[in-house]
């Protein structure tokens, strides 16, 4: 129940010929497309402009939105673009100063705000920068202490917190930073023990969870930690199976359940992770077919999808796939027009795989 999509272009004589994508991102309920051109397309829901075009209009077909980019990120209504100079610019949603411009005006054409970034990462009300030299920056919303700086004060600016950090994730007012030393730390919301370290405790100081860490995903109220040996390892909310272990049981201390994983994904209510071999394999919630399966059954074990696959991206209720020959494969709900097709039907009612 995968539907495809191809960019293409033309040359100078007229004829179309593939313009590659090289990079997905399913945001909340929007799509990102990075083009091997190094221009950012986008479309899906635009309610609080983090599409960048100056609007607030949904658009229902991949538009484009900024040229020369290197790597983007979208939370729930803001987005965050990293330029080929590693200058940061965010456009979007600002209620908490997440836009970190020292206003909680929104804005509908990306503005810059930092120099020198290498990575950057955000939820619903905060976003963390990670510069060149390793330090890491947050700004926005901190009533549960996900900013980690010690206080539950929010910032309209952004804020040193951290040196000799390697990776940031941030989900649901908590927020996992992978360090230079490959440990993982935690702080923030630990409602449903989505920390890892046994308890449901909360703190505003990052907390050391593990070591031998390669990469991190926050999701919501859960974590999945993929440590140097290539074993997957999740902990938190579990109510829809998403954490893969075989029940519907919440977890507080990490637990492997796969091996030979390059990557994974999760933002909301499902699980994608994309093995060693390119299979993509899923798990959680399918009701809107998000998992690319033909039924709406809850998934708690982790259940092949599909072969040749480069990269993975779960939005709310929708992927994204990007498979070896460059093309892009969509599947889950349509109703901001994400699945960027012209329409917002679901996917499933109109195509099939």
């Amino acid at each position: 129940m995968l539907l495809s999509f191809m960019a293409c272009k033309k040359d100078k004589s007229g004829n179309e010929e593939q313009n590659k994508v090289v990079a997905v991102l399913a945001g909340a309920q929007l799509t990102m497309f990075l083009k091997d051109d190094n221009s950012l397309w986008v479309t899906g829901r635009n309610r609080e402009g983090q599409l960048g075009n100056g609007t607030t209009t949904d658009l229902t077909k991949p538009a484009l939105m900024m040229k020369d980019v290197l790597t983007m990120k979208a939370a729930e209504v803001h987005t965050m673009i990293i330029k080929n100079d590693h200058t940061l610019w965010v456009v979007g949603n600002n209620a908490d100063g997440q836009l970190g411009d020292n206003t909680t005006q929104n804005k509908t054409i990306p503005i810059q705000i930092m120099t020198d970034v290498q990575a950057v990462d955000g939820s619903s009300n905060q976003m963390f920068i990670l510069k060149r030299d390793k330090t890491l920056w947050a700004n926005g919303d901190n009533y549960y202490g996900q900013l980690g700086d010690g206080t539950f004060q929010s910032t309209k600016i952004p804020k040193q917190i951290m040196t000799d950090v390697l990776a940031v994730s941030s989900a649901y007012n908590f927020t996992l930073i992978l360090k230079t030393d490959h440990t993982l730390w935690a702080t923030g919301n630990n409602q449903f023990g989505q920390f890892g370290d046994g308890t449901t405790i909360n703190t505003n100081i990052p907390k050391l969870i593990m070591s031998g860490v390669k990469a991190i995903n926050a999701g919501s109220y859960c974590s999945l930690i993929l440590k140097n040996d290539e074993t997957l390892w999740v902990v938190g909310l579990n109510s829809v199976g998403k954490l893969g272990d075989g029940t519907y049981t919440d977890i507080t201390t990490p637990k492997q359940i796969m091996s030979n994983v390059a990557a994974m994904s999760s933002k909301y209510h499902h699980t994608l992770v994309l093995k060693t071999d390119h299979t993509l394999w899923a798990m959680g919630d399918n009701r809107a077919r998000q998992l690319g399966l033909s039924d709406v059954n809850m998934i708690n074990s982790p259940i092949k999808i599909t072969d040749k696959v480069k990269s993975i991206s779960a939005g709310f209720d929708h992927s994204i796939i990007l498979k070896t020959d460059n093309s892009v494969w969509l599947t889950g709900k349509n109703d901001y027009g994400q699945q960027g097709d012209g329409t917002v039907k679901p996917v499933f009612t109109e195509f099939i795989f």
